[in-house]
């Protein structure tokens, strides 16, 4: 029977959590890093290798036999893009057929009961991920994080009371430096409207002492 895994390295896969076992798992069976969103075969069927070494070690399967349900697992998977779900469970029961002198009668009989369960239970999707060209449509934003201020030292703190109070009297300060500016601009408009107003009234003046200088003569 082909080797898969090393038996040591299926026992660490095991003791892991499940994102650091898929992750070793991964880096053991050589696989390159990749996007799990962007590459759902890959992610799909590290999550069967991974769930399917936990199941068999947890019902109790000497590690060797753990092992080969590893096996098993990613053969199944990748020999059962395209066929009929009649067919993937012929192909399932002739390579069980294989392992009845490396596991027991209740051994195959549990691997059949948890591939039936998982794997033929969602068969569709998986072949429509196995067998499918995903198309991929990603739209790349970039956010610009603005860090918090450094904040001062702790000597240069005040009242929480006495912060509010300034910050009330600065308010005032502007709203009252804000209303002098306006007084005084206000001030300006009428100065230059009552300069006009004058100079009106003196022109009119002018020419009333010309009609009468004119009336004299």
């Amino acid at each position: 029977m082909e080797s898969w895994l090393p038996v040591a390295v299926v026992q660490q896969v095991v003791k892991l959590q499940k994102e650091a076992g898929r992750q070793f798992l991964r880096t053991s069976l050589k696989w390159d890093e990749f996007d799990e969103e962007g590459d759902l075969k890959k992610s799909i069927l590290l999550d069967l290798l991974f769930d399917s070494l936990t199941f068999a070690a947890g019902k109790g399967f000497p590690w060797s036999g753990v092992t080969l349900v590893g096996k098993l697992s990613e053969d199944l998977m990748n020999q059962c893009k395209g066929l009929s779900i009649s067919e993937a469970i012929i192909l399932l029961k002739n390579k069980l057929k294989v392992y009845e002198s490396q596991l027991t009668p209740h051994h195959l009989l549990t691997l059949f009961d948890y591939f039936n369960n998982t794997f033929f239970r969602h068969y569709q999707l998986y072949q429509f991920v196995l067998c499918q060209n995903q198309e991929i449509n990603q739209k790349v934003i970039n956010l610009e994080i603005q860090a918090p201020l450094h904040p001062l030292p702790l000597t240069e703190g005040i009242d929480v009371n006495l912060y509010k109070y300034r910050q009330k009297e600065a308010e005032l300060i502007a709203a009252e430096a804000e209303k002098c500016t306006k007084l005084l601009h206000l001030k300006e408009k009428l100065c230059l409207e009552s300069e006009k107003m004058i100079e009106r009234i003196y022109n009119d003046l002018k020419m009333e002492d010309k009609q009468i200088l004119n009336k004299e003569l």
